[in-house]
């Protein structure tokens, strides 16, 4: 029973990378990015601003560093700031 419930909790470990992954993926799979928002319809942001918000966000490396950064994130329960202007 011991060995079982072991085989369990090991195989537990790829399962939840295995849905981070597809999470991850399916998050970046829709069109625009998050930074759009705020500087596509802002009349006023520069491309300076939209390469600053990219680079704040980690938007601006590789997709496997975003996704390592992204994981270390969630294991940390920091699910970071919200994009809306009163950052609920």
């Amino acid at each position: 029973m011991i060995t079982y419930i072991a085989k369990r909790l090991v195989m537990m470990i790829p399962l939840i990378l295995g849905i981070t992954l597809i999470s991850f993926m399916v998050i970046h799979l829709a069109p625009g990015e998050p930074t759009d928002m705020q500087t596509q319809l802002n009349p006023q942001a520069s491309v300076e601003m939209q390469n600053r918000l990219r680079a704040q966000y980690d938007l601006d490396k590789p997709l496997m560093v975003q996704y390592g950064k992204w994981l270390s994130r969630l294991a940390q329960l920091d699910f970071g700031d919200s994009f809306s202007q009163d950052h609920r």
